[in-house]
């Protein structure tokens, strides 16, 4: 008899069901068997229908793969191995095609664990090749088992062998020291699954490791990303220019405002000759001043200055060299150098031109 048809078998299968349930019904009324006997019968008949099912196979004789396809009690998916072949033998026997495997007389797509002799044998899995050092279906690099039938990508503290392992999770390498997937220098876990940026505080090795926040370095003290020299924390995350009154140790801290220098308590202010004019660095001489604050709008900015004319000058025997006041003898020391070398220049000129 053939079995090969799964729709034969089941037709079988219900003949045998009923032919059970007459013969018990028929004993019921004969005997007089009680109905526990009657469910015994039609639970074995149950169960050996159950069992014969299980057993549906493909066929297992064939010329050609159209005798193995589904309109032959067959599956789409199967073809005909001849003796060599795979699974075949000398009068042929359907199987199921690379990517598929036999359950139940049907062809069904591999899943991971399956076993395999090339990738394409695990095309039914996105993600998944076949691993060779096992012969079985498994995730590429990047990827890893989804804990059911699929692949999904690998995030932080995964298993890995290269920086491509990683590449599901942006600005993440493999940690080679830990073989396993975690966040760039500039980077860290953001509590989840990703990285980001480094903000201030944060942990550091070099400079690069801040470079997520402009105006940062690695504070070598503390092995911390820190604001440089002229830049202060913003109270967010971030560096901001350092202003007046801001904490100092040398001139250059101070570089954000025109003008200003790191004065004797070690916080920025306005250098000789300038003072403070809302967040900047003004020049004193020339600006107005009173009698009655002179020492305020003019003295206390500018050495050897005073209030005349109710403007700030530069006193007696001082001339105005730039913000500064200088002595006559230097004052008269600039303008010489300085018509020296004007001198210089227009002779020049007039010899190239001659």
């Amino acid at each position: 008899m053939d079995f090969g048809n799964n729709y034969v078998i089941g037709d079988f299968v219900k003949h045998i069901f009923e032919l059970t349930l007459e013969i018990g019904h028929s004993a019921s009324k004969m005997c007089q068997l009680p109905t526990t006997q009657i469910g015994l019968v039609t639970t074995v008949t149950v169960v050996f229908a159950v069992v014969y099912m299980s057993e549906a196979a493909l066929p297992t004789t064939c010329a050609n793969d159209a005798a193995c396809k589904s309109a032959q009690g067959g599956d789409d998916n199967a073809i005909c191995a001849k003796e060599g072949d795979t699974g075949g033998d000398n009068d042929g026997n359907c199987v199921c095609a690379g990517a598929y495997k036999e359950n139940g007389g049907a062809c069904v797509q591999k899943v991971l664990g399956d076993p395999c002799a090339a990738d394409t044998d695990c095309g039914g899995v996105t993600h998944a090749a076949c691993d060779t050092s096992k012969n079985q279906c498994g995730c590429i690099g990047a990827y890893k088992s989804d804990g059911s039938t699929g692949c999904t990508a690998k995030v932080l503290g995964d298993t890995c062998a290269a920086d491509t392992d990683c590449g599901g999770v942006t600005h993440a390498a493999c940690d080679t020291s830990k073989n396993q997937c975690g966040c760039i220098g500039a980077y860290k876990s953001d509590g989840s699954t990703g990285c980001t940026a480094k903000v201030l505080g944060d942990t550091c090795a070099k400079d690069t490791d801040c470079a997520g926040v402009t105006n940062a370095a690695c504070d070598t003290s503390n092995n911390q990303c820190g604001c440089i020299g002229a830049y202060k924390s913003d109270g967010s995350g971030g560096c901001t220019a350092k202003g007046n009154s801001d904490p100092c140790s040398v001139d250059s801290d101070c570089a954000a405002v025109t003008n200003s220098a790191c004065e004797s308590d070690d916080t920025c202010g306005c250098a000789d000759g300038y003072k403070i004019t809302s967040t900047t660095c003004s020049a004193v001489l020339g600006t107005a001043c009173a009698a009655d604050s002179a020492a305020v709008d003019c003295t206390d900015h500018v050495e050897n200055a005073a209030c005349i004319d109710d403007a700030c000058s530069c006193a007696a025997g001082y001339l105005k060299a730039g913000a500064k006041c200088s002595a006559e003898s230097s004052a008269d020391s600039v303008r010489f150098v300085g018509s020296v070398i004007g001198f210089s220049v227009f002779t020049a000129i007039v010899v190239h031109i001659i």
